[in-house]
């Protein structure tokens, strides 16, 4: 016989499933049930592996800014030092600056766009795989909670977080489910995002009209790239360990999609 909440076999002579505890009509055994597939589910494996790809290329180009960065406020610093110093020198990593300044804007707007495709398809994986109680918003939200201000301070958070444990592959395909613990590393990339974006905020409201400023926002700037390069690091792991464990769920299930 089989149960037919969580479709497990009962031994003859039960009145309750021993799996679930689903009990059976009065005075008789559960009856049985038709044994029911679930479908495959087609985690966005490549995806993953294209994000993961410009996560580490956007920490190259951070990387290369934070150097340049150096370069730039130590020039301004001569200057400051010795105003009859030639600029020409300044002028030249200045302009370097400023184009990896572009490239920097480049790859984070192709990272956005790539980061909020992989998280809807993944938290569409997630909940098809059997953990819609884990997972405390709906689908859409996964995209929208970054554009609405205020909410877009924590619920990103909370909806990897989600990811996290509702991906987790000991968890109970049938029956009540329980949260396991969290990562440390959704934490730690999410406070590091929020530090770029703070700093990057206050270094573009900067005044650039002396060269007091100027060294100001470079010094600004270069914190500012360290943690953008932290942020991308940490979401690059976060990322390739998170498409991991979905994937590991999947085939514990029996239900990755075979392409």
């Amino acid at each position: 016989m089989t149960c037919p909440r969580c479709l497990r076999p009962v031994p003859p002579g039960l009145a309750a499933c021993p799996t679930c505890g689903l009990q059976g009509a009065q005075g008789t055994t559960l009856t049985t049930a038709p044994q029911v597939l679930a479908p495959p589910v087609a985690p966005p494996r490549r995806l993953a592996q294209a994000l993961v790809g410009l996560l580490a290329l956007g920490a190259v180009v951070d990387l290369l800014g934070l150097l340049t960065g150096w370069r730039y406020a130590a020039g301004i610093q001569g200057l400051l030092s010795d105003p009859l110093a030639d600029a020409s020198a300044v002028s030249g990593v200045e302009r370097v600056y400023a184009l990896l300044g572009g490239a920097q804007l480049l790859t984070s707007g192709c990272t956005i766009v790539l980061w909020l495709v992989w998280q809807y398809r993944t938290y569409g994986a997630v909940r098809d795989l059997g953990a819609p109680g884990l997972l405390r918003y709906s689908q859409g939200w996964s995209v929208g909670a970054w554009f609405v201000p205020f909410v877009n301070l924590v619920r990103p958070l909370r909806m990897v977080d989600d990811l996290w444990t509702g991906a987790d592959p000991d968890l109970p395909e049938h029956g009540p489910l329980t949260a396991g613990p969290g990562s440390r590393l959704v934490p730690a990339w999410w406070g590091a995002f929020l530090l770029g974006e703070v700093l990057n905020r206050i270094t573009g409201r900067l005044p650039g009209e002396t060269l007091e400023d100027l060294h100001t926002a470079a010094l600004l700037g270069m914190a500012n790239d360290l943690a953008w390069l932290v942020a991308g690091g940490l979401a690059l792991v976060l990322v390739h360990r998170l498409s991991q464990r979905v994937l590991a769920q999947a085939r514990v299930r029996g239900r990755l999609a075979v392409r």
